[in-house]
């Protein structure tokens, strides 16, 4: 920013103070203006905010009744009682207006064509950062700051007939609220928002051509990351290393150390697909997870974390009844158990009570809802079954 740009952004502030004074200043009192008590971008020091008073009353745009330091020592004359002289104030207000959005035309027109954006303040630039590429310039302990602000622009946006809000600084005076200013000026950089001046006594910024829905793509990408939910590149990512694997695992002999490397990158794929965080399971009656990733197998794979399960390339994520009878019966394959074993063992976790193990139709219409989940027809073979009067897992 020259110096010119600077000088005007200064006159913009102590103009608007003084605007704002006269809006709540009965006509027959002079209005009392003391220094500034914040510090931050766009904002005078004490002594230039003094030496700009001083030169509108050399304007004629003020009249100074009185002035006197806050306290006693006090190196600059911090109060001032004073008088608006129109029409010039008007004038002079209207002017510094006009030359501050011109300041802003200019800021933009030097910025490089549609499509590139600044990044940095050397004026160094990028190709237009995307809420991915945005998300990943704060670090994870600022997520919760970024989305205060960020959530609070978003609802006021909701509010407003022409894209244009009033944003009230949330943080408290100190280093807390020069860090919201910076960030606001950085959305701006990033052609989130415009920010077209902040009222330095009440602290209400006015900012306008909210880009609200990239704002909202953000929101969404900080609450995934902090729910621990990969991106959909982070997925395709480790489906890409597991088709390679799957593709070594076909064409080779010696099997046996690609089937531990294809064991470990399956899981990592179950555990790891994208959803939702939003998305809650209910009770037996989860979505379908992927059809065709996984290699043929007889044996019925389990993940007694997730409840996900596969089987001969169908995927489903099991819960209540269902997930109880896997996993207890998957920690002891090949071995028979009777049903009031697996009702003792079952039961306790299983949170709806309506859903317990009570008799052998409990437990066959579970299997078969098993089975239908894992596309298993009607005479196939599938890995849990009864034997005599007993439950059994088989595992090859």
């Amino acid at each position: 920013m020259s110096s010119d740009q600077r000088i005007i952004e200064y006159y913009q502030w102590v103009l608007d103070r003084i605007k704002v004074k006269l809006g709540t200043t009965p006509s027959n009192k002079p209005l009392r203006y003391e220094l500034g008590h914040v510090g931050g971008a766009g904002i005078p020091n004490n002594e230039t905010e003094e030496n700009i008073i001083l030169k509108l009353e050399e304007l004629k745009a003020i009249q100074i009744i009185n002035e006197f330091p806050r306290e006693s020592g006090y190196r600059h004359r911090s109060i001032f009682d004073l008088i608006a002289l129109q029409p010039k104030f008007d004038e002079v207000y209207e002017e510094f207006r006009i030359k501050e959005v011109l300041k802003n035309q200019t800021a933009e027109q030097a910025l490089p064509p549609s499509g590139y954006i600044p990044v940095n303040y050397t004026g160094q630039t990028i190709n237009k950062l995307n809420a991915d590429e945005i998300v990943n310039s704060f670090s994870p302990p600022n997520y919760p700051f970024v989305l205060s602000v960020l959530r609070e622009i978003s609802s006021l946006v909701e509010f407003s007939p022409d894209n244009e809000i009033y944003y009230q600084l949330q943080s408290s005076p100190g280093q807390p609220i020069i860090q919201e200013r910076m960030f606001l000026k950085k959305l701006e950089k990033l052609r989130l928002l415009k920010h077209l001046g902040e009222n330095g006594i009440s602290g209400i910024a006015t900012l306008s051509d909210v880009d609200v829905d990239l704002i909202r793509q953000i929101i969404t990408k900080i609450k995934n990351k902090e729910s621990g939910v990969i991106s959909e590149d982070e997925f395709d990512e480790i489906k890409k290393k597991y088709n390679q694997t799957v593709q070594e695992l076909r064409k080779s002999n010696q099997s046996s150390d690609l089937q531990e490397r294809y064991n470990k990158i399956t899981g990592e794929i179950i555990g790891s697909k994208p959803k939702s965080p939003d998305t809650t399971l209910q009770e037996d009656a989860p979505g379908p997870i992927n059809k065709n990733s996984f290699l043929h197998s007889y044996n019925l794979v389990f993940n007694t974390a997730d409840g996900i399960s596969h089987y001969r390339g169908a995927n489903y994520q099991f819960t209540g009844k269902s997930k109880a009878l896997l996993t207890f019966l998957s920690t002891s394959k090949n071995t028979t158990f009777p049903l009031e074993e697996i009702k003792t063992k079952c039961n306790p976790n299983i949170a709806n009570k309506r859903s317990h193990f009570k008799g052998d139709k409990d437990m066959r219409d579970t299997v078969n809802y098993i089975r239908k989940q894992l596309k298993v027809n009607r005479g196939e073979f599938f890995p849990i079954q009864k034997q005599d009067n007993n439950w059994i897992w088989i595992e090859k």
